[in-house]
Formats: structure tokens, sequence, C-alpha cells
């Protein structure tokens, strides 16, 4: 427990109407513990910049936990399609990106293990999403081809959609219903059947990503896929694009992953 007196001095040195011009580096070495890092870490309101975070995640008295909620408070997600130590036209964004490289560079080897201050990540990476460099390449396989139009598949109702999916038979069919499809429940229809292979999860990946983002049960869903994807559930039979599908905006690659240790609790 922090005592009053501390969460007192820190209360009137930090508050967030000091300009970040204003704050004094001498005051801040005056804080003597990870818990009052994390104190000050836990106050500060982020349109005020981030200068107290970067002071935090510079110190040896930080905390692996502290610094696990700096990093990902800073939305880490965001900058991981620019390249590590690129320089950013926008200075807060650079300031940001600093921020993280700092906590990415040392963490968790050069932070303090404290017993009592603990933060779990997992609330964040539930919308978090790493999208690997595969999933952005052709897939390997027969050439594919749409032949299906809107038209056709304009009337169908939801039932229809399920019909439509478990009577697929072949891969080129299933591919086409796929090309289409807009609901997370067609797309768990389409990737349970037998015919599914790696370009149409792919596919349907990218479905998912782009025009069900809205949707709840989407980010668990693509987790899962990446996961399947990843571990080879899915042979390579129908050959698929991304970068030639006009009907989705890929994102941007990212240029950096966000390592194993900030996803766990700490």
């Amino acid at each position: 427990m922090l005592p009053q007196d501390r969460k007192d001095f820190i209360d009137a040195h930090f508050h967030e109407n000091i300009a970040e011009q204003d704050l004094s580096r001498e005051v801040f070495e005056q804080l003597r513990t990870p818990q009052e890092l994390a104190y000050l870490a836990e106050r500060h309101n982020w349109d005020n910049g981030v200068q107290r975070m970067l002071w935090i995640a510079q110190s040896p008295l930080c905390s692996r936990a502290t610094a696990a909620e700096i990093f990902w408070l800073s939305q880490p997600q965001e900058y991981q399609k620019y390249k590590l130590g690129q320089k950013l036209k926008s200075a807060q964004k650079q300031q940001v990106f600093t921020l993280i490289q700092t906590v990415l560079q040392r963490f968790p080897q050069d932070y303090v293990a404290a017993a009592d201050l603990h933060f779990d990540p997992v609330p964040m990476l539930q919308n978090s999403l790493d999208i690997p460099a595969a999933l952005y390449q052709p897939t390997p396989g027969d050439p594919s081809y749409v032949y299906y139009t809107s038209d056709d598949v304009s009337h169908w109702f939801a039932q229809d959609w399920l019909i439509q999916i478990e009577q697929a038979s072949s891969a080129i069919e299933l591919f086409n219903i796929a090309w289409f499809m807009h609901e997370p429940e067609q797309a768990r229809a389409i990737l349970a059947h037998p015919l599914c292979d790696l370009g149409i999860a792919t596919l349907v990946f990218w479905r998912l990503y782009s025009r069900c983002s809205l949707d709840v049960t989407t980010p668990a869903l693509l987790r899962d896929l990446l996961h399947n994807i990843d571990s080879g559930s899915y042979a390579p039979t129908i050959a698929y694009v991304p970068a030639e599908d006009d009907a989705i905006e890929l994102p941007k690659a990212a240029k950096w992953h966000i390592p194993p240790a900030l996803k766990q609790a700490v």
C-alpha cells in the first residue's frame, strides 16, 4: 500500500494540468519505488503526451507489470506498420513509438519483478490481431475463378447459405460461395466443410477481417483461423491471391511482432 504522503507528492507534481515542458526530471528522480511509478502510470492522462510514461519505462525502478501496462496502453498495434527505428513525421506519434520501442528493448530483463504489482494483457488482446506475412501471399494450388455473381446469392436467406455450403461438391464451388460470404456463421460452416483448403481458408480470413469486423465473435474466430492455418490444418488445393482480390483492402503488413512475453500476465 502506497503511503498517502507519497500519493500526495505525486499528485502535486505530476497532475494533468502540468504541461510536458514544465515537468521536472529532478522531481521524478525523487520517486523511490516501483509502486510509486505504478501509481503515477495509473493516473496518467494519455491526452497530455507520454513524457511521464517514457521516464517510467526508462527507470530501473519500473516493474514488469507497469512496463507491460504502458506498452499496451500505447496501442502498439497501430505502430506495427512502421519499421522499428523508423522516424515518423508526427512528433506525437514519434514520441509514442519511442516509448513502445523502449519497452520492447528492455522487457522483461531490465524491469523489476514486483510481487504486489500485476498486469494481465488478455482483455487488450481480445481485439488484437497479429497477421503473419504469409496471409498476404498467394496460396499454392490450381487456378481459382469466380463464376457466381452477386445476383446468384442475393436471394439466399440464412438457412439457404448453410444448405448451399453443405451441398458444395467441389473445392471451386466452395470457393465461389466463400467469395460472397458476409457473416461469421457462414464462415464457420465453410471452414468446417471437408473441402475447405488453404486458399479458401485464407479467402475466408480476409472476408471476415474486411466485412465482419464489427461482429463481437469475429476476433476470436480470426484468431482460431490463424492458429489452424499456422498449424497446417488446411491442404493447398485452390490458389488464392489476396493482392488481386478487389473486394478487400489489405492492411499494411506488420513490420514487427509483439513478443510472447508481453502477451502474458505478469
